[in-house]
C-alpha cells in the first residue's frame, strides 16, 4: 500500500529530469498545497554491473493517447464511505488502521504510534534524528514504518520498522544488506517493504521481509534511468520508469523479480501511475497519463479490464492508491463540480468523499483510508473502514 510521502528529497540527478518526471513542477503549475506529484528519485549514472539479471520488456510502440476505438466512458455515482473524524492537531498527518494510530508531526520532526483507544495525544512522540525528517510512512495491521529522509539528499535514508503485536523495532540503514538510497518511494504490501537501493551503481528496486530483515535486490535501472511511484498491494506491484529526455518518456510497469513489463494500454511516454486490482482474467489495472506535461499535477485515469478500457475522468497525480478491493484517488474541484475522492471497484466508479476544498493524498493501513479535507476554513482529517 502507499502511505505518507511528505516533501520531496530533492535530489534529482538532472534537472531536466527533475522538472519533467519527478514533479518539480513551477508553482503555477499546481493546485495550492496539492499533494506533491512524487518523490525525485536518482537516476543510474552508469550501466549496473553485476546485478542479477536486471532487465526490463520492452515498451509497446502505443500511441500517444488512449484510443478512442472501444472505450466507454464511466459515469460516477454518490456511495460515500461511513467517515469519522480522525483525532490530533489539523496540521499533522494521522492514519490509523483501527487499532493503531500513526501521527506524524506538520514539520516533519517528530512521529507518533499508539493505539487508536488511547486518549488522544496520549501516546509517546519520537523525535526526527539531528539533519533529518520524516518523509514517510507505511502502516498495516501487522506493520508500522516510518521512514527519514535528508532534505539536502547527501545521507541515505533510515526505515525505522516497528511489530505491532509485539512492539519489537529493528532498522532498515546503511547497514542493512540492500540499504535505502538516498531517495525513492517506500510501499508495504504484507510482510514486504519495497524500497529503492544503489547496487553496483545502478538505481534498484528492493524487497525487504520485514520479519526477517531480509532483503532481495530486483529491477535495476539502466543508465540514465529512475523509477518511482511505487505501489504494492495484494501481491501485485506497479512503478513508473523515466529516462532522462526532455520530456522524459514515463512508462508504468508492473514488476516480477528482475523483469518488468509496460501496462499495454497506456500511450507511450505519457504513464504516471498504475495498480492491479484482482489476479487473473478478471484482473483490472488502474492507470493514468499526464495530459500537459506544464501540468503535470493533473492526471487523466483509466482501467484497463477484460472487456476493454474505462476512461474515468480526471484526477490528481501521485494521489493513487489501492486499499481493500478498490482503488481510490484524488479528483480536484472544477467549476462548480467540488473534489472527491474517486473509487473504483473493477466494474464501478463512485464517489466516496466530496469536498468543497482540495483532497490530499489518501493513506491505506489494512483496510482503513484516511483523508485531509483542506479548505478556506482548514484541514480536517477524516477515515473510514473499506471492504
Amino acid at each position: 500500500m502507499r502511505g505518507l510521502r511528505r516533501g520531496a528529497v530533492a535530489s534529482c540527478a538532472l534537472v531536466v529530469l527533475a522538472a519533467t518526471a519527478a514533479g518539480c513542477t513551477k508553482a503555477d503549475d499546481q493546485p495550492g498545497d496539492a499533494a506533491s506529484p512524487g518523490e525525485q528519485p536518482s537516476l543510474a549514472s552508469s550501466s549496473p554491473s553485476g546485478t542479477p539479471s536486471a532487465a526490463t520488456t520492452s515498451a509497446p510502440a502505443s500511441p500517444t493517447q488512449p484510443a478512442a476505438t472501444g472505450t466507454t466512458t464511466a459515469t460516477a455515482t454518490s456511495a460515500p464511505l461511513h467517515w469519522k473524524a480522525l483525532p490530533g492537531a489539523a496540521g499533522d498527518t494521522v492514519s490509523t488502521n483501527g487499532t493503531w494510530t500513526l501521527t506524524v508531526g506538520q514539520q516533519g520532526d517528530w512521529w507518533s504510534l499508539g493505539r487508536t483507544s488511547a486518549e488522544s495525544g496520549s501516546a509517546k512522540r519520537t523525535s526526527a534524528p539531528a539533519g533529518l525528517e520524516v518523509t514517510d510512512t507505511q502502516l498495516s495491521d501487522t506493520t508500522a514504518v516510518v521512514v527519514y529522509s535528508d532534505p539536502d539528499g547527501n545521507k541515505r535514508q533510515r526505515a525505522v520498522i516497528t511489530a505491532l503485536a509485539g512492539g519489537k523495532v529493528t532498522t532498515l540503514d546503511k547497514t542493512s544488506d540492500l540499504p535505502p538510497s538516498t531517495d525513492g518511494s517506500w510501499s508495504l504490501d504484507g510482510t514486504t517493504l519495497w524500497h529503492a537501493t544503489d547496487h553496483a551503481g545502478a538505481y534498484c528496486l528492493a524487497a525487504t521481509d520485514v520479519t526477517t530483515m531480509t532483503s532481495t535486490l530486483g529491477w535495476c535501472a539502466p543508465a540514465r534511468h529512475g523509477f518511482t511511484n511505487v505501489l504494492a498491494a495484494d501481491g501485485q506491484t506497479s512503478m513508473m520508469t523515466f529516462d532522462d529526455q526532455q520530456p522524459s518518456c514515463r512508462t508504468v510497469v508492473t514488476v516480477s523479480g528482475t523483469q518488468t513489463s509496460p501496462y499495454a494500454d497506456v500511450p507511450r511516454c505519457k504513464g504516471a501511475e498504475g495498480a492491479v486490482l484482482g489476479t487473473g482474467q478478471a484482473a483490472t489495472r488502474v492507470w493514468s497519463v499526464v495530459p500537459n506535461e506544464h501540468r503535470y499535477q493533473q492526471v487523466h485515469v483509466y482501467a484497463s479490464t477484460a472487456t476493454g478500457m474505462v476512461d474515468l475522468g480526471l484526477g490528481v497525480n501521485s494521489t493513487l492508491t489501492v486499499c481493500g478491493a478498490a482503488a481510490y484517488w484524488a479528483r480536484d474541484a472544477a467549476g462548480a463540480t467540488p473534489a472527491a475522492l474517486m473509487r473504483w471497484d473493477g466494474s464501478h466508479l463512485t464517489l466516496a468523499y466530496q469536498a468543497k476544498g482540495f483532497l490530499g493524498q489518501p493513506l491505506c493501513a489494512g483496510h482503513v483510508l484516511s483523508i485531509v479535507d483542506s479548505g478556506d476554513s482548514g484541514d480536517r482529517q477524516f477515515s473510514a473502514t473499506v471492504s
